[in-house]
């Protein structure tokens, strides 16, 4: 997660984190920010970066994620078929980067998330 200036390019902090179970990431104390409003732009492998424009926080704040879209496989922020290419080089493989839904293995199923999200561009 990184933390700019609103409406700028200007980036204050980084910050480092896994989500709990319900999508929130606890931001740890000691944290270099003050109470105000940032934009933040959420990236994670396999998933397109999300960005948060103007969100209100503390140093101490619990940010709520919403869901980010899978499919984005060799992480260049658009999902397509440089995407199946890598999902049709592990079909019926075990798990794995592709393997969307964590069944362990890469099928029909993976490739629905890929299909539902095809030509999505992240922030």
């Amino acid at each position: 997660m990184i933390f700019y200036t609103p409406g700028t390019t200007t980036q204050l902090y980084s910050y480092t984190a896994n989500a709990d179970a319900t999508g929130k990431v606890a931001l740890s104390t000691g944290n270099p920010l003050t109470q105000g409003t940032y934009d933040l732009l959420v990236s994670t492998a396999n998933y397109l970066k999300k960005k948060f424009a103007n969100t209100a926080l503390n140093p101490n704040s619990t940010v709520p994620l919403s869901q980010l879209t899978a499919g984005d496989f060799n992480n260049d922020n658009v999902i397509n078929s440089l995407d199946w290419s890598l999902m049709n080089a592990n079909w019926f493989g075990a798990g794995g980067l592709t393997d969307v839904n964590n069944d362990g293995i890469t099928n029909s199923l993976d490739f629905s998330y890929l299909n539902a999200n095809w030509n999505k561009v992240g922030n």
